[in-house]
């Protein structure tokens, strides 16, 4: 199985075109999914719920950069 592992990895690395494709197009259709979904007049309108169980100072900070963008 690792032979075969291999050997479709050599022919895909040696496939420049196959390899940007495979690297560029997940990150160009997050990109527009997003801008899509979560960008409107107001600006962004992504909601990210924070659950703050501990009360530690990463989630306070976080929420606290949340409600200033808000």
């Amino acid at each position: 199985m690792l032979a075969v592992f291999r050997k479709d990895l050599r022919i895909f690395l040696r496939d420049r075109s196959a390899l940007v494709f495979s690297l560029l197009m997940p990150i160009l259709v997050i990109t527009v999914i997003a801008e899509g979904l979560f960008h409107g007049d107001d600006g962004l309108l992504l909601l990210v719920p924070v659950v703050d169980q501990d009360g530690g100072p990463v989630a306070g900070t976080f929420i606290k950069l949340g409600s200033i963008s808000a």
